[in-house]
């Protein structure tokens, strides 16, 4: 039963890794041949357009998820929320277009197209739940490949005709949304019987349950996407899409994230679901997963900072690479402290502390934006990613306090070492040799050979992180 739990979670999580991955190369391919002001509109505009989705959500996603799974697979929660997720999609499109109307601003040109895409995913989004909480994954998976596999197509066409704009991209992925929401409708009605039965004491009882999350969906997407708002908002589309362009290497760069983080909620719920303490043994295995977690973590910025300037400056004939370095170099130093986060977080939440969860995104969305508002006027996209990088650190700060005062006192010493380290080797490989290649082989040799020296990489780690996952 673990072992088939673990395969659907495994499942969901490589596919949403696979689909991303399409979307970040689509995103890289366009990147070259867009003029750099289209890559900053695109960068700010689909940005924007998330973060409305996410605030138009209420909360309701995994309310309906545990709704339906409640319900033995009753499609009454997704009606009620496709309804919401349309009538609040077509009142915002409205508003959008009449505020581009009156402000007339290049950016603002492009943002209810961008917007119509993502409330296309968005609308989808009730009826995905519905599938997930039936344990139905391959249905979109399929649909999800072959929209993103199509938009790869059709980059590539208009690439071979050397007529690609910034137009054509937005109503490619208009087209692709479209296509998904159509693939699931169709699903759903032909194959699964799906019948849309909207009930209005189910929508406001929804609403209801959804209230208290609102706040902190509201926080959420602040935190995820005020960065990118305000660069395109305070500075010229050209560092915009610098910063964009950074800022989306370091969202794939952090993609693994998609399929640890399921695993371990799955592993960590019922370790957190009783008043018990946690034993000397459990608090020894979450311990040495942090650790492997962070040598993991902290070799993806390593290698990716090595390569960053030659191989992106070749690719995109300097339009991004050397330009952007201290910006990309800046937001990878987040990435192993986002895993550290990951997992913090996920001891929290599978221990059901929710309040204190939504103190510390809240405070965190705060201190972000004010100090992105101080900070981008000043030094641009370097400005936001130390925003950026100073909020996470400051999200770091407030998780381990939670943890440390209910849980466990974790400790930080090989998570700041190996952090260490993979600076060090960086220096070290662009001091020793100038090619690329040889970089590579010395950054992630001095790494790997410190880590095993300062005993921050044992057997033990990996045979305890091996029984952990086959439990």
């Amino acid at each position: 039963m673990k072992s088939n739990l673990l395969k659907k979670i495994l499942s969901s999580g490589v596919q949403a890794v696979s689909v991303q991955i399409l979307g970040g190369v689509f995103f890289l391919l366009i990147a070259k041949y867009l003029t750099k002001d289209d890559v900053g509109i695109y960068s700010w505009a689909n940005g924007t357009a998330m973060a409305i989705t996410m605030i138009l959500s209420y909360g309701m996603d995994q309310i309906v998820l545990r709704r339906i799974a409640a319900t033995e697979g009753s499609g009454w929660p997704a009606a009620a929320y496709l309804f919401h997720a349309i009538i609040t999609s077509l009142f915002s499109l409205f508003v959008l277009l009449v505020l581009t109307y009156t402000l007339s601003n290049s950016m603002m040109v492009y943002l209810p197209l961008f917007f119509i895409s993502q409330a296309l995913i968005f609308i989808g989004n009730p009826l995905k739940q519905l599938l997930s909480a039936r344990q139905e994954f391959k249905p979109f998976a399929i649909i999800s490949v072959i929209s993103n596999l199509s938009k790869l197509i059709v980059a590539l066409v208009l690439i071979r005709s050397k007529t690609i704009h910034l137009n054509d991209v937005v109503y490619t992925l208009i087209a692709c949304a479209a296509f998904e929401f159509i693939g699931l409708i169709f699903y759903l009605v032909f194959a699964d019987n799906f019948r849309l039965k909207f009930k209005k004491t189910a929508y406001f009882k929804l609403l209801k349950e959804a209230t208290p999350q609102f706040i902190a969906v509201i926080f959420d997407a602040v935190l995820a996407r005020a960065d990118v708002f305000l660069v395109g908002i305070l500075c010229v589309a050209s560092i915009a899409a610098e910063y964009g362009f950074a800022y989306r290497i370091y969202e794939i760069a952090k993609l693994p994230l998609s399929v640890i983080s399921p695993i371990l909620l799955a592993r960590f719920a019922p370790m957190f679901n009783t008043n018990e303490k946690l034993t000397d043994d459990k608090r020894e295995i979450l311990q040495q997963l942090v650790n492997i977690e962070a040598f993991v973590a902290t070799l993806i910025p390593l290698v990716l900072c090595i390569i960053w300037s030659p191989l992106l400056d070749y690719f995109y004939d300097n339009k991004f690479g050397a330009v952007n370095f201290l910006q990309f170099a800046i937001l990878s130093i987040s990435i192993p402290i986002s895993f550290y986060i990951n997992m913090l977080w996920t001891i929290g939440f599978a221990s059901k502390k929710f309040k204190q969860i939504t103190k510390i995104i809240a405070i965190s969305a705060l201190f972000n934006v004010i100090a992105n508002r101080l900070l981008i006027p000043v030094w641009g996209g370097n400005g936001a990613a130390i925003s950026f990088l100073a909020t996470t650190v400051l999200q770091l700060i407030g998780y381990h306090w939670l943890v440390s005062k209910y849980f466990m006192r974790f400790s930080s010493v090989s998570f700041f070492i190996l952090l260490f380290t993979g600076i060090v080797a960086y220096f070290v490989a662009l001091k020793v040799t100038g090619n690329i290649f040889g970089q590579l082989v010395i950054g992630v040799g001095v790494y790997m050979l410190a880590a095993i020296m300062f005993r921050q990489v044992k057997k033990q780690h990996l045979i305890i992180v091996k029984d952990f996952l086959k439990k």
